[in-house]
């Protein structure tokens, strides 16, 4: 995967986390114990490509 690949990949992840806050924002809610989950997943993913990113250049 390419560094722009990558940084693509990332932006993806991040507004697939966003939505999930988003969401729980507009209901007036805070997160399941399913959406926390899925946005450490993603969160832990999207650190994990930056510092395959960083090591790239």
């Amino acid at each position: 995967m390419t560094a722009k690949e990558m940084r693509e990949k990332r932006a993806a992840l991040a507004k697939q986390a966003r939505v999930i806050l988003d969401k729980a924002d507009a209901e007036k809610r805070v997160t399941t114990a399913e959406e926390r989950e899925k946005f450490d997943g993603l969160m832990g993913e999207m650190e994990d490509l930056r510092t395959k990113i960083e090591r790239h250049g």
